[in-house]
């Protein structure tokens, strides 16, 4: 939950979005359900701010009497979530790895992802996450070459590191033996983000970017390794 004003908050020095920005963000992208209040007669057009006069005025946030709002929160915990089940499927076991690459910024998201392949019987490897930077560099262009499937994350990472990363991809997987039976972005959270104006054949679009839940991390995982199925059948 999340209170607001027409007052904006101060900015951490290294960052241009202010503290109550990063709050949103970060409850965002964490895929839980948000709650965001503010008074209904508060007039959002004299908020001199831009990007706070933007968090006001969000999809999320709910313009109404503050008992309201406590009442709509109060209701929501109270009342059983609908959870649909997680489709039955007996787990691939296809002997595969798939190397999973990120930033460090999305690094929940990619575990998220992660536990999911292995659920599903099938391996996966990430970037290291610290080390002699040649090493991490030599680890980045080995994994592409060995692996069979990648998934490049693009949840809070810059448009541009994604870009780079497909080209770096497809460079290193241009000289493999056999073409990399699956490919994909795995798009999370914030929903809100940049086209990567970028692809290529056979690279499919994993689409959570409305948030991470279970069956429909599932749902999209699955069909990932379809494609890996098809290859080895």
């Amino acid at each position: 939950m999340q209170l607001l004003n027409g007052r904006s908050e101060k900015k951490p020095e290294d960052s241009p979005n202010s503290y109550l920005q990063l709050q949103y963000e970060i409850a965002r992208n964490s895929g839980k359900p948000v709650f965001q209040w503010r008074s209904p007669y508060l007039d959002i057009a004299i908020i001199q701010d831009q990007e706070h006069q933007l968090l006001v005025s969000g999809d999320k946030v709910r313009a109404e009497g503050i008992e309201e709002f406590k009442r709509a929160v109060k209701d929501f915990i109270l009342k059983p979530p609908q959870v649909k089940p997680l489709p039955v499927k007996k787990p691939a076991n296809l002997n595969a790895l798939i190397f999973v690459n990120m930033t460090s910024s999305d690094r929940p998201l990619a575990e998220k992802v992660c536990d999911e392949l292995k659920r599903q019987g099938v391996g996966y490897s990430r970037p290291l996450a610290s080390g002699d930077p040649s090493d991490t560099r030599s680890d980045l262009e080995v994994n592409p070459l060995e692996c069979d499937g990648l998934i490049v994350i693009y949840g809070s990472s810059t448009t541009l590191w994604v870009r780079r990363q497909l080209l770096e991809c497809r460079k290193m997987l241009s000289k493999r033996e056999k073409p990399i039976p699956a490919f994909a972005i795995f798009e999370g959270p914030p929903e809100e983000k940049s086209s990567i104006a970028c692809m290529f054949p056979n690279l499919q679009l994993l689409d959570l970017k409305k948030g991470i839940d279970d069956f429909h991390l599932n749902k999209e995982i699955s069909a990932f390794i379809d494609g890996l199925e098809k290859e080895n059948a």
